[in-house]
């Protein structure tokens, strides 16, 4: 097969390199390894493989602080290469230079495999990355494929709906403000989102500018029907 041949040939140029240069890890002017460069690639998993094999650093950062595992989850990069990875040693938790996780990079990816990939080797769910974000917080504000697949995971795995970020603003209240401009077509996705937060959301926390969940709600033109469901549950957190 055509793939197997070009496979091949991509193992035997390298391992021909790092025989050259008697440095698996060298980098280039970016900070970049060629492990990095074959994370990035479609079809380079045997490239991986001996790269791996040959002593590549899986923990290794480019000059933006990215990691190997990072390049993978928010690559071209097979669930089994990412697993590969993890088994290695790579390091679930770490942050680039603008301090994005691994597990907010995979979001990036929309692939709730490798996210379920990531929590179940130990991912934590609620570490504070890219802009005080957890990964929920990061996630409710996208409207892509697998959004809702990733929120249902991610609070699978007991994040915290609640966690604010520097605006003091919930995941509840940063899903609502997406819903501004979101094409009809995903608003179906959004409104799955809304209703599966806020069963554990509370609706009478506010942010920095006192606004709460039910006034975003009213200011983004959200239906009444959806607004009813903030209200109600707003009812039910003040009887209790």
């Amino acid at each position: 097969c055509i793939c197997s041949v070009e496979s091949f040939v991509q193992c035997r140029v390298v391992s021909t390199m790092i025989e050259y240069t008697n440095n698996v890890n060298a980098k280039d002017k970016n900070g970049l390894t060629t492990l990095m460069y074959a994370l990035s690639s479609k079809g380079c998993d045997d490239v991986v493989r001996l790269l791996l094999e040959k002593g590549a650093g899986v923990n290794i950062r480019d000059r933006n602080g990215m990691s190997p595992l990072m390049y993978a989850v928010n690559g071209l990069s097979s669930k089994s290469i990412v697993k590969l990875l993890i088994d290695k040693g790579a390091e679930l938790n770490a942050k680039d230079n603008d301090g994005k996780t691994v597990l907010q990079h995979s979001i990036d990816l929309c692939s709730a495999a490798i996210v379920k990939c990531l929590l179940q080797a130990g991912a934590r769910v609620d570490v504070p990355g890219y802009d005080g974000l957890t990964a929920l917080a990061y996630t409710v504000q996208r409207c892509e494929e697998n959004t809702d697949a990733i929120v249902k995971l991610l609070t699978k795995y007991k994040s915290n709906v609640n966690a604010i970020d520097r605006q003091n603003r919930t995941c509840l209240m940063l899903a609502i403000e997406t819903t501004k401009g979101v094409p009809s077509n995903r608003m179906p996705r959004m409104f799955y989102v809304l209703r599966y937060i806020i069963k554990g959301a509370d609706v009478s926390l506010r942010d920095k500018d006192g606004q709460s969940a039910a006034d975003i709600a009213m200011k983004c033109g959200l239906s009444s029907t959806l607004k009813d469901v903030i209200d109600l549950s707003t009812d039910n957190t003040n009887d209790n």
